[in-house]
C-alpha cells in the first residue's frame, strides 16, 4: 500500500466534512425557491439549509419552509421562505 500524500488526506477530511453536512432540497422545496424573488433567494436557501442542519435533517421540505416561515414572524426572510407570491 502506497502512502497517502498529506493533502490527499486533507482533501478526503473535507469532502467527509462537506457530505455530512450537505443539505438537499426536494423536488417542491426548489419550485417554491425558485418563486422567491432573486435578490433574496440566495440568503433563503443558506437560512433553509442552517435551519435544517440545526434540527439534524439534510433535507429541506416544504414543510420545513413552513417552520421556518413561522419562527421568522413573517419578516422578510420569514415571507420569502414561504416560497409563495406575497409570502402567504
Amino acid at each position: 500500500m502506497g502512502a497517502r500524500s498529506p493533502l490527499a488526506t486533507v482533501a478526503a477530511v473535507n469532502a467527509a466534512i462537506a457530505s455530512a453536512h450537505s443539505v438537499e432540497l426536494t423536488p417542491e422545496a426548489v419550485e417554491r425557491l425558485q418563486r422567491i424573488p432573486g435578490f433574496i433567494r440566495g440568503k433563503v436557501k443558506l437560512a433553509l439549509e442552517a435551519w435544517a442542519r440545526e434540527k439534524g435533517d439534510n433535507l429541506v421540505t416544504p414543510e420545513l419552509m413552513g417552520e421556518v416561515r413561522e419562527r421568522m414572524g413573517g419578516g422578510l426572510l420569514g415571507r420569502a421562505a414561504s416560497g409563495r407570491p406575497g409570502g402567504g
